[in-house]
Order: structure tokens, then C-alpha cells, then sequence
């Protein structure tokens, strides 16, 4: 008997605890945070929690609360580049970020010339732990998710072949140029459409793009019905349920990033849109200036490849 009520002690103690917090796969050990700037964190806690997050490059202690639904944020300074520093967070248990570096960071994203993985180009591979990309998981959702996974990888690990071939050569440049850490979030999937990667509510409020979004929900009708859908290219793209549905690769590779702080875009998609390419040149302006406002930031530096014609396209 008083073994069973110890028991039931314990666990109504550990009821009591408060939760963990828990961040976004992007906040994580080995990533690189955006040098001279304050950063973005946030996450989930307790509802109404008190959220404290110490970082050693100052020893600072920044506080915030949870809102109702456990739901926090704040801006952490950073200063000049450097590292290795450690990053705690504490709502109860504490959560500590190891090998943590400050330097460039930069989000790479588009299509498959984005993705092609370094072993399947004449990228050197060099081994140098200050270069760090975030992989992500290729993941789409009908709605904005809080994290997709994916996890911090340094350019001394055996996953490097498998990185972005383009990523990889821009942070060695970047590295070589300011002799600062470089760290690269990817957000990349092949043969996917640039309505994918745009928000979709952004494509009801523009005459030109409502189309996009109109044959979207038409589709979900159809489909909830039984009935058929356009299977024509390239209409049969805006058919809910698949990698390029419009707003979809937003939700679920772009969404959880922000408002991770960064220094530039860079950006490499266009063939999956040639048939399309008069409605593209009105998309992919929507498409930067929807990020930039998400990110907060007007001036954003947005950098992107201009491609050939494709398949006798241009």
C-alpha cells in the first residue's frame, strides 16, 4: 500500500512539472545565428509560463512569458561573429543548444537545380566545422506547421555529399570572402511550382493568381465528391494532395523558419513554371515581396538565378 501511494505521489508530481519548451528543428545545437543583429527565438512552454534564455557570448538573461496557449517569443543580440557558445532555455528543465556558432546566415530554396546534392556536381567538399547547413525534411502541409524537422549538419560530417550542391559553393564563398562562420538553411524540393512556396491566402487577393487558388479548392470539392479532376499539365497541378499544391511547400518548408534571423534569399526554381512563364513573372515579385514582409524585413536581400529556356520554352 505505501508503495502504490508513493507511486501515485511521484506521478502526480510529475503532473505538476512544467513542460519542457520546445522550439522549432531550426533552433537547434550547431546552428549558426545571424552576426550584429538581434535574433528571433521562439517556441512553445506552459501556458503563461516565465521563458528565460541565456546565452554565453554575454551571459544575459532574457525573459519572456507564454501567452494562453504556451505560445512565446523574443530577440536575443548577438554581437561580432565568433564561437563555439552555448544557448539555455528554461521553462522547469532546462534545455541547453551546444556548438553554437555567430556569423552569415542564409536561406537557400527553390527546385531541383537547388537540391542536386553535392556529390552529383564538382563542388569540392571541405571539411571546415564553421560551415554549417540546416537540412531540412521535404515536407508539405495544407496548413502552416510549427516545425517540419530537420536537423544542424557541420562540413566536417560524413552527410555532406548529400547537401546542396549550390548551398555548399555559395557558404565556401561566403566563408572565404568574410572569414566568418556561414551557416544555409535549405528549403528546396524538386520539380515543384512557384505557387507551392507562396502563401495561399496571398493568391485569392490577386485577379492574376485567384485562378491558381480557385482551381485548388474546386479540386478539394471534386475529390471530397468523388468526383474527377483536371488531370491536364499544367492544371492538374493546383490539385490538392500533391508536393507542388498551391501554399503547400510554404506551410510546411517555409513557415517554420520564420522569423529565424537571417542576412538573404537565394533563390534557384523556374522550369516546373515554364508553361507558365507570363503568370511567373507576376508570381515570383508576389513570392519576395510575401517574404519579405514575413520576415520583417523590406530590404531583404533576395538573390536569384534567372534560367534559360527550358524544354523549348522561354
Amino acid at each position: 500500500m505505501k508503495r502504490l501511494f508513493s507511486v501515485v505521489l511521484a506521478l502526480l508530481l510529475a503532473v505538476q512539472l512544467p513542460a519542457r519548451v520546445k522550439l522549432p528543428a531550426v533552433l537547434g545545437s550547431n546552428m549558426v545565428l545571424q552576426r550584429n543583429a538581434e535574433v528571433n527565438f521562439w517556441g512553445e512552454a506552459s501556458p503563461r509560463s516565465r521563458v528565460r534564455v541565456t546565452a554565453s557570448w554575454d551571459g544575459r538573461m532574457h525573459e519572456t512569458r507564454a501567452d494562453a496557449s504556451g505560445r512565446w517569443a523574443l530577440k536575443l543580440p548577438t554581437g561580432e561573429a565568433g564561437g563555439p557558445y552555448t544557448v539555455t532555455l528554461s521553462d522547469g528543465e532546462p534545455l541547453v543548444l551546444d556548438n553554437v556558432l555567430v556569423g552569415e546566415v542564409w536561406v537557400c530554396s527553390g527546385q531541383s537545380n537547388m537540391e542536386m546534392k553535392v556529390w552529383e556536381s564538382n563542388v569540392p567538399m571541405v571539411s571546415d566545422p564553421d560551415i554549417r547547413l540546416f537540412v531540412p525534411f521535404q515536407w508539405s502541409s495544407q496548413e502552416p506547421v510549427f516545425t517540419a524537422g530537420g536537423r544542424w549538419q557541420k562540413a566536417d560530417s560524413e552527410g555532406v555529399p548529400r547537401w546542396s550542391a549550390v548551398s555548399y559553393a555559395f557558404a565556401q564563398e561566403l566563408k572565404e570572402r568574410l572569414g566568418v562562420p556561414v551557416g544555409v538553411v535549405g528549403a528546396y524540393f524538386g520539380g515543384t511550382a512557384i505557387e507551392s512556396w507562396m502563401p495561399r491566402s496571398e493568391l485569392v487577393e490577386d485577379p492574376v493568381t485567384k485562378p491558381i487558388h480557385d482551381r485548388f479548392v474546386q479540386s478539394i470539392h471534386q475529390l471530397e465528391n468523388g468526383l474527377p479532376v483536371e488531370e491536364r499539365f499544367p492544371w492538374c497541378w493546383d490539385v490538392a494532395g500533391q508536393r507542388h499544391t498551391p501554399g503547400d511547400l510554404f506551410n510546411g518548408m517555409v513557415a517554420p523558419l520564420i522569423p529565424y534571423g537571417i542576412s538573404g534569399i537565394l533563390w534557384y526554381q523556374g522550369e516546373s513554371s515554364a508553361s507558365k512563364a507570363r503568370q511567373y513573372g507576376h508570381l515570383f515579385p508576389m513570392l519576395i515581396d510575401s517574404w519579405r514582409e514575413r520576415w520583417g524585413d523590406p530590404d531583404l536581400k533576395f538573390y536569384f538565378v534567372q534560367l534559360a529556356g527550358y524544354d523549348g520554352r522561354e
